[in-house]
């Protein structure tokens, strides 16, 4: 059969008048093409509109022209795949004049018009659909891969869908869910009361909202979930969504608020009964030490009182570790005894170690001195020592705590994750015979916030404060475990370059005078005690009780005294303003501030004045009075 050409256009116009009404209208652009040569020989207004050219620029091109990403056989493959309905289907794209790509769909189809075979291509403009195509693809990744927990089910009882939060929080496989009865939600809420008041409520066409603790393979997690009937087109519930929102961050945080505001109300209330309660001390020991003056160690009630003043100085040294711990001040570094702060630390433990566990202990002889905040190091103590006794529970074990000298070498690690450089440390171990980690974790257990606890069983900031501790001192702490085989801490201190100041073994005399001395304290036992301690020294004391009764005996007479003594916190008129009062009467008055442990964050606010911190022995009160009366600071 001959070829259809430009010449035979109006012969095809005149006979098809219907089908050429209907080409022109088409909203579809249409092109009409030879089945021979595959050339256009006609083009209605639509293709001109969607391919951007003129329809005499479109009619003598080839079909490959004007869509370039056809493949070389598409007339072959729309003639296979054609069928009784002689015809193809593709997606391609065409140019638009501004250089945009246009996506389109091609439907191909042949037909015969008198003596001519001729191929029918509709194409059509799939802009929106592709555009809605991509934002329904991105939304779905988008669910898929959401932070959030994402849940659909329908009513007929399937889940439909699920995102892989699923398995990254709840450890539940997509492929275990999809498809599966949506009682499988149970095994999100864990609870089937709960669960059971969820289907009523959404039933209803309400959401249901609640905070869920459960166990996933890879421990606990807490979601905020949320579950919104989807209506139908009748208004009736079609599908359910569930979303869960991993609030276990945020537990962990508002667990950690609650504890410092426990410190903190701790801190108040410790701040505000240390003052008092170290008076108690104060006249407790001061007692006890004068009537041990007044006996030799031969007496049957030197013993007993000896022991008394122990417990005095253990509840004291309680008071100081108590208030250190409530509150945030900056710890001063001086060089301590590792070995007896460690000491310390687990008589504070053993108070509350089960039965079962047993601790076990090696102390060098040659331990070095460390330069440190005893207090901080205490809390290190602690920290692993409680981290110990949770990872052993109730079936119990043993706790080895070592303290060692060590000396790292230039040329290797002799403790591989230290990173610390040559030189020589102290070292603080503390092994357990407990579960161990997991090698998964090792890489985050110092990680504040990161616990493998129970929900209200820890912070998960013991052995982040442990490690910041110690890098602050300047060292290192290093973990080795395996699940199942207990765990070893080592922690390194660098050795201090001050030496230990260690009291003399020889009892000394202690220092006394003879000068006039005027005491003022409101509490009557310290005041008492002060005054006898004082006159066993020498000295002529005036003791006061009462602030204005005071300031008038020192200002009637400030001849009469040589030194003040004032304490700090006093109705009416504190001991700094005291003091500062007694200067300006008399520039040349030597003078003392008595302070409590509740006065330690106020040392600024001290006017300079040499302080002595209640309570205190007399031997510590006559070195400090002589002191003042000599003008050493």
């Amino acid at each position: 059969m001959a070829a259809m050409n430009r010449d035979d256009i109006p012969a095809l116009s005149f006979s098809e008048e219907k089908f050429r009404g209907l080409f022109q209208s088409s909203q579809d652009a249409i092109l009409l093409a030879d089945l021979a040569t595959q050339v256009v020989v006609d083009a209605n207004p639509a293709a001109s509109r969607l391919l951007q050219r003129p329809v005499v620029d479109l009619i003598g091109l080839r079909q490959q022209e004007i869509f370039p990403q056809l493949p070389e056989d598409y007339l072959q493959q729309a003639m296979v795949h054609s069928g009784e309905e002689q015809s193809g289907q593709w997606e391609t794209e065409v140019a638009g004049n501004q250089g945009q790509r246009i996506p389109v769909s091609l439907s191909i189809s042949f037909f015969s018009l008198d003596r001519w075979e001729l191929m029918l291509t509709v194409c059509r403009d799939v802009s929106r659909r592709k555009a809605a195509e991509e934002t329904l693809r991105i939304q779905s990744e988008a669910l898929r891969h959401a932070g959030d927990v994402i849940l659909i089910a329908d009513l007929a009882g399937e889940i439909r869908f699920a995102n892989s939060a699923c398995e990254r929080i709840l450890s539940l496989p997509v492929d275990e869910l999809v498809g599966k009865p949506w009682q499988n939600l149970q095994q999100v809420i864990q609870n089937k009361e709960a669960f059971q008041e969820m289907i009523t409520t959404v039933g209803q066409g309400q959401s249901w909202r609640s905070r869920v603790i459960g166990q996933s393979t890879e421990g606990e997690y807490v979601l905020d979930v949320a579950v919104t009937p989807l209506l139908a087109e009748t208004g009736l519930v079609e599908r359910l969504l569930l979303v869960g929102r991993d609030s276990l961050k945020e537990v962990r945080l508002e667990q950690q608020l609650l504890k410092a505001q426990k410190l903190e109300a701790i801190g108040t209330m410790a701040g505000g009964i240390a003052h008092d309660f170290n008076n108690i001390l104060f006249a407790i020991l001061g007692r006890v030490e004068l009537a041990m003056d007044r006996l030799t160690e031969e007496d049957p009630l030197w013993s007993h009182l000896r022991e008394i003043r122990i417990s005095g100085q253990r509840a004291q040294d309680l008071v100081k570790q108590l208030l250190a711990f409530s509150r945030a001040h900056k710890g001063e570094r001086t060089p301590i005894s590792l070995v007896e702060t460690v000491q310390e630390s687990l008589e504070m433990l053993r108070t509350t170690l089960p039965a079962a566990i047993r601790v076990e202990t090696r102390f060098a002889e040659d331990a070095p001195a460390v330069l440190a905040d005893a207090t901080q190091i205490c809390q290190v103590m602690i920290n692993l020592g409680s981290n110990a006794v949770f990872a052993m529970g109730s079936e119990g074990g043993v706790m080895e705590v070592v303290v060692d000298r060590v000396v790292l070498p230039e040329e290797e690690e002799a403790f591989p994750g230290s990173g610390l450089p040559s030189g020589r440390y102290a070292m603080l171990s503390v092994r357990d015979t407990g579960c161990g980690i997991q090698e998964d974790y090792l890489g985050l257990i110092f990680d504040p916030f990161f616990t493998t606890k129970p929900i209200g069983k820890g912070t998960g900031l013991g052995l982040s404060v442990v490690h910041g501790v110690v890098s602050h001192h300047g060292g290192a702490v290093t973990v080795q475990s395996m699940a199942g085989e207990g765990s070893l801490f080592r922690v390194f201190l660098p050795e201090s370059p001050v030496a230990l100041h260690l009291p003399p073994s020889v009892e000394t005399p202690l220092p006394r005078g003879s000068e006039r001395v005027l005491v003022v304290d409101d509490d009557r036992l310290v005041a008492a005690v002060l005054e006898a301690y004082l006159t066993n020294l020498g000295y002529r004391v005036v003791a006061k009780t009462n602030v204005v009764e005071a300031w008038h005996a020192f200002e009637d007479h400030p001849d009469n005294f040589d030194l003040v003594i004032a304490d700090r916190a006093m109705p009416g008129m504190n001991g700094v303003l005291f003091l500062q009062k007694a200067l300006d009467v008399r520039s040349t008055i030597h003078t003392l501030l008595l302070m409590g442990c509740d006065d330690l964050g106020h040392q600024e606010d001290d006017g300079g004045f040499i302080r002595l911190h209640k309570p205190f022995s007399k031997k510590e009160l006559a070195v400090t009075v002589r002191n003042c009366l000599a003008g050493i600071h």
